[in-house]
């Protein structure tokens, strides 16, 4: 009923909050277990595997119970179906077999703080206060992991006499396995057996049988299945699941023959594909005759969370990596990519560096494929990962467009390109230097350069070349290789593409060089074309272990609701407590299995804090998207996060007696990056952004303010190489009652569709019926706005921000060109997706419907 209008043309509102009303009534509160208190309930979840203990032995127990009290206390309710929906069904924790809630939103709100905390109790409180009030939402692998004993894993369950896959090809009793034998994990291949789990259990056990074999389980162990049944709650969330395509975890004693197949190795030549799965016949489900204790086991195995068992059945964030131009460095980063997306993390490659198809290797000319059969490598290994264990579409290729392959690279996505080297899944990027701009814009010849040669000549990977300042120089050296192609054609390939695929993202190489405040050069993004680091190339030895260990990159996420931040009694301890909770996630991240990675991490400390629901806030205030006053406020707001942001690492520093690495040569020591803080003064140009900023109480920092702030910095440092990132907020905007990210709706009534419940509807925040006229579509307002509104933030923001593009159906490739050249103009860092939109075909429409586009 939400998205049909009432007899008087008016959108019904209160059928969303009837309808998350009715969901807590009828589903929520009558599957959730009840305690009867607060001792109990964590007695029970730690004793029963579902809470880390050593979370909570951090604290007293005094202490958790006022932090819990506190949590309740606000009285929190979902606002939106949607969000409530989406936080029961991907977030909270559930009983083993997947039937019942056990946790409640505080609850998962009480064990993020106190986890991220660490022990530190005034920190608990302030992340408590913060993500309870909506102010601060921690990312989706934070809010959904943090405090939990199994996080992803499967709890120990398997009788002693289960047999597992061993190297070497054989399988031995799981009662027999020790401590550094090696057995056969979800990706093929042997790995170390780190812990060994084992308990008594005294209860029911069941016999699953299916083909090709059978096993003894504990009723709570999950399976991952290909089901035509989807009414069920799932115990585990994400690690391989594809609940649109029917692949779903299922614990055993809620597995049904006729609907479910067993999720097994992709080895096994008498499977069927299920969605791209190998799937076998579930024959049975029955209790295991077994009278009495036995005792139940569980592997803990080195750099992964599964291991095979029986005949092959399969139990149960954001990084960038740099490719060399050398066989260690591809074979190790495919290897990389495997770990990392096996973890669900999506990865981010530069391929720039790789030599092109037809140079020389050994001297011998002719004999390089280029980077299409790496492309395809890497496609086919987030595939084999996403088999088993991972997400679909989590991996990313960037490549700089003075590459001798770009066509060939771009062609990949064509829907009429050849099945040899059509890319399917992977993401595409397109690392654009300033010159290429210039030469479009005379019309000249784009010259693109072997990567070889250039690295032979300079000594440095092409990626690391100034392009822009070297081009002339390049194009005049006889002893680089090089091929001419005209740049117009070039851009307008890239809008032809774009409108094809909405693929490839853009960076603006020198743009976000000129800004970066570190030492080195960023080279490539990630996934969603937020993260802008600098990244150091990594030496391998033959056996592919490190000679060196570079540093490569990953993302520790959140985001201010900004509409939230704004009402915060202290907009100060806001930003704090959001950079300290974000500093916790990467300290405690462990990212072993690539060291480049995790060597990265511990250097850097680096955080990406986002921001979300400004057309929220703007509506809300009455204020239009990109008008003169919405990026005015933008503008504002970002140079006031931005102060409290340094603010707060500069105090950790102190607090550490410690700095990120290198920040001796970074534009903050110098004093460089305050300049234009210090040297001139920045505030509000319309006379409502100032009203705004006064009702809420927020002081507009001064140069002054700044001067005392750069003092503090060159005297004492700062812990976090970077701060600030803006992702395209997903799921945690329908739980926060958010627009995504900063940039426009992209309907005034959003359509979903969740898995077998259909079609969901989610209205914008703060919209109701007499206030519509300020959420215009990005569709409607155009590109021109949503960059300038985009602009306004990025002056503000280290890293990046994720921008999508909105164009009606009567746009044109020469719009697309035109939206590339003002973004670049205007100082636009990256560009994300371009996304048009489908009108409703005539005769198709609904009426009285509020967002019916087909």
């Amino acid at each position: 009923m939400l998205n049909l209008y009432d007899k008087d043309g008016r959108i019904q509102f209160d059928k969303d909050r009837e309808a998350a009303r009715q969901y807590f009534l009828q589903h929520v509160n009558q599957n959730t277990v009840f305690f009867h208190n607060l001792d109990e309930k964590l007695d029970y979840l730690v004793e029963e595997n579902y809470y880390e203990p050593e979370v909570l032995d951090k604290y007293s127990r005094e202490f958790v119970k006022s932090l819990f009290d506190a949590a309740y206390a606000k009285k929190f309710r979902f606002p939106t179906f949607l969000g409530a929906f989406k936080y029961y069904t991907s977030y909270t924790l559930k009983t083993f077999d997947g039937k019942r809630y056990l946790e409640r939103f505080e609850d998962r709100v009480c064990m993020v703080a106190l986890t991220l905390a660490d022990g530190d109790e005034r920190l608990a409180e302030s992340l408590v206060e913060e993500i309870i009030s909506g102010r601060f939402q921690p990312a989706t692998p934070t809010f959904l992991n943090s405090g939990k004993k199994q996080r992803g894993e499967p709890v120990s369950c398997f009788t002693g006499s289960t047999l597992v896959h061993t190297a070497g090809g054989g399988r031995r009793r799981i009662s027999e396995i020790q401590v550094g034998d090696e057995v056969i994990a979800d990706d093929g291949l042997p790995h170390e057996v780190t812990e060994i789990s084992e308990r008594v259990h005294d209860g029911t056990l069941l016999w699953v049988a299916y083909q090709g074999g059978g096993v003894a389980v504990t009723p709570e162990h999950p399976f991952l299945v290909h089901t035509t049944r989807l009414d069920r709650v799932s115990p585990l969330s994400g690690d391989g699941d594809d609940p649109d395509n029917g692949i779903i975890w299922v614990s055993a004693g809620d597995l049904d023959p006729a609907a479910d197949r067993i999720v097994v190795a992709p080895h096994i030549d008498y499977g069927e594909d299920r969605a791209g799965r190998t799937t076998v016949v579930l024959w049975e489900v029955t209790e295991y005759d077994d009278e009495g204790e036995i005792t139940v086991y569980n592997l803990h195995v080195k750099d992964r969370h599964t291991y095979l068992v029986a005949s092959g059945a399969v139990v149960h964030n954001c990084f960038l990596l740099r490719m060399e131009d050398n066989m260690e460095s591809i074979g190790r980063s495919i290897n990389s990519a495997l770990q990392l997306s096996k973890r669900g993390g999506g990865v981010a490659l530069l391929l720039s560096n790789i030599r092109e198809h037809g140079s020389p290797i050994k001297q011998i000319e002719n004999q390089s494929s280029g980077v299409i059969p790496i492309m395809k490598l890497l496609e086919d290994s987030f595939s084999y990962a996403n088999q088993l264990g991972a997400r679909q579409g989590a991996g990313a290729v960037y490549l700089h467009a003075h590459h001798p392959d770009i066509y060939r690279f771009l062609d990949t996505k064509r829907e009429n390109a050849d099945e040899k080297i059509r890319i399917k899944t992977l993401s595409l990027g397109v690392v654009i230097p300033d010159i290429t701009f210039e030469l479009a814009r005379n019309n000249d010849d784009m010259y693109l350069f072997s990567p070889y040669d250039v690295e032979r000549i300079y000594g440095v990977p092409f990626a690391d070349v100034n392009v822009t300042e070297k081009y002339h120089e390049m194009v005049d050296d006889s002893r680089i290789r090089k091929t001419k192609i005209k740049a117009r054609e070039f851009f307008q390939t890239l809008a032809e593409l774009q409108f094809e695929s909405g693929y490839p993202y853009i960076m603006y190489e020198d743009t976000v060089n000129r800004a970066n405040p570190i030492a080195g050069k960023i080279t490539h993004s990630n996934l969603c074309s937020e993260i802008l680091q600098v990244s150091t190339p990594s030496a391998y030895n033959a056996d592919l272990s490190y000679a060196e260990v570079g540093k490569d990159i990953s993302c520790n996420l959140g985001s201010l609701n900004i509409a939230k931040t704004m009402d915060s009694p202290d907009f100060g301890a806001t930003i704090e407590t959001a950079i300290r909770g974000l500093t916790a996630v990467s300290d405690q991240t462990d990212i072993s299995s690539v060291p480049s990675i995790e060597h990265g991490n511990k250097l850097s400390h680096a955080i990406g804090l986002g921001q979300m629901n400004l057309h929220g806030y703007l509506a809300r205030e009455q204020v239009f998207y990109g008008s003169e006053e919405g990026i005015d406020f933008t503008n504002i707001y970002f140079y006031t996060v931005l102060f409290h942001a340094l603010r707060a690492s500069n105090r950790i520093a102190r607090e550490r007696g410690q700095s990120f690495g290198g920040f001796e040569d970074s534009k903050y020591a110098s004093g460089e990056f305050f300049d234009k803080y210090t040297e001139q003064e920045w505030k509000p140009a319309t006379a409502k952004v100032a009203q705004l900023f006064a009702d809420a109480g927020i002081h507009i920092p001064t140069q002054d303010d700044w001067r005392e702030l750069k003092a503090y910095v060159q005297k004492h440092g700062l812990y976090n190489q970077n701060l600030q990132a803006v992702p395209p907020t997903g799921s945690i905007s329908y739980i926060n009652h958010s627009t995504s990210s900063i940039h426009p709706v992209a309907a005034k009534i959003e359509i979903r569709k969740e898995g077998k419940i259909g079609r969901v509807y989610y209205p914008a925040p703060y919209m109701d019926n007499d206030n519509l006229e300020y959420y215009q579509d990005a569709y409607e307002i155009g590109y021109e706005k949503i960059i300038d509104t985009y602009a306004a933030a990025t002056q503000h923001v280290d890293q990046g921000l994720s921008l999508t593009l909105f164009f009606k159906d009567t746009a044109t490739t020469r719009d697309v060109n035109r939206a590339q050249i003002y973004a670049w103009r205007k100082g636009i860092k990256t560009l994300y997706y371009i996304r048009l939109r489908q009108m409703a075909l005539q005769g198709t429409e609904v009426d009285n419907c509020v967002s019916c586009m087909l």
